[in-house]
């Protein structure tokens, strides 16, 4: 009886274990090797030094330079945006940005439709994006088990799971570049209208040329959200972080979307007000003057024009807020 239940365990540990080898193989296979990300994250971990992390959605790593911001404050700085970064996946590249670097300066985007219900509150795109690049931590744990759900916890773990390929020619594209020594040496994939920048940035041509076709969005807030932006704003207090809170430009159109925009954002000004933390809303300031159609790739995101004029703005923000 012993020899038979010893057998069946020592089976179910090998079944397991070629499982999670061809897993680890398949995954290899499918996730993409050509990945702003990845590239961002390595250079994160790999930096010497980092005084202040820029943390947002896609309108951070589009639209703030660090290497503009180093010149012009002689802080260091680095760019931790993501696509379609949600306040839990901001709340933990923040406590990542201090485990590993003991950062004292936080920018923190807060743009709207990353805090109602939208396409980006309904999917973990995003989370899988930072968790699968997170190195292993105390941070990465507490990353999984609260960003997650208990039956996503099997998709979180199991990498291969977060992609597909609908293409033969994808799959060897892919395979092929993961061979290269561009992959080995975590150098990103360069396209005719963007390019990795530098400490986080992705760089753009492009001008947003504008559209008669804007919807309007109803706005209704996430609970969740709005929590962890409260989080934010106590684990920065509780470690001694100053953080700042910007929402960075967008077009005419786009706050066209929000015909109540100086409403909607009034839940966001009260927060802040009622937390003591400096927020500004360029939308809502002389600064929206600077931005034309010419500053944008698309409705929200700045292009390579853009980003220079909106880090400039963010580098006298942090002489005057950080520095000072």
């Amino acid at each position: 009886m012993k020899k038979n239940i010893f057998r069946f365990i020592i089976s179910a540990i090998s079944v397991l274990l070629v499982f999670i080898l061809v897993e680890q193989l398949y995954a290899f296979a499918v996730i993409p090797g050509c990945s702003y990300v990845r590239t961002q994250m390595n250079d994160f971990y790999e930096a010497e030094n980092i005084d202040l992390a820029f943390v947002g959605p896609s309108y951070v790593y589009r639209g703030v330079k660090p290497s503009l911001a180093d010149e012009k404050t002689n802080v260091s700085t680095f760019n931790l945006g993501t696509s379609s970064q949600k306040p839990v996946d901001s709340y933990y590249m923040i406590k990542e940005a201090y485990r590993v670097h003991k950062i004292k300066y936080v920018i923190l985007d807060v743009s709207l439709d990353f805090y109602i219900e939208s396409s980006y509150s309904s999917q973990n795109t995003s989370t899988y994006l930072i968790y699968d690049r997170m190195e292993n931590s105390e941070v990465k744990n507490d990353y999984f088990m609260k960003a997650f759900e208990f039956n996503e916890y099997p998709k979180a773990f199991f990498k291969s799971s977060h992609y597909s390929v609908y293409r033969v020619s994808q799959l060897t594209s892919n395979l092929k570049y993961k061979f290269s020594d561009d992959y080995k040496n975590y150098i990103a994939p360069s396209y005719w209208n963007e390019w990795y920048g530098g400490k986080g940035f992705v760089d753009s041509l492009g001008e947003y040329s504008g559209s008669d076709k804007i919807s309007t969005i109803n706005v209704k807030f996430i609970d969740e959200n709005i929590e962890y932006l409260e989080k934010i704003i106590d684990f920065c207090k509780e470690n001694d972080i100053k953080l700042i809170a910007v929402t960075s430009p967008k077009t005419a159109d786009y706050l066209k979307q929000y015909p109540e925009y100086e409403k909607n954002m009034s839940k966001i000004d009260e927060l802040f007000k009622e937390k003591a933390i400096f927020y500004t809303d360029t939308n809502r300031t002389e600064e929206f003057g600077k931005y034309d159609n010419s500053c944008f790739m698309d409705i929200g995101h700045l292009n390579g024009k853009g980003a220079e004029i909106y880090s400039e703005y963010l580098s006298e923000l942090i002489k005057s807020e950080c520095i000072g």
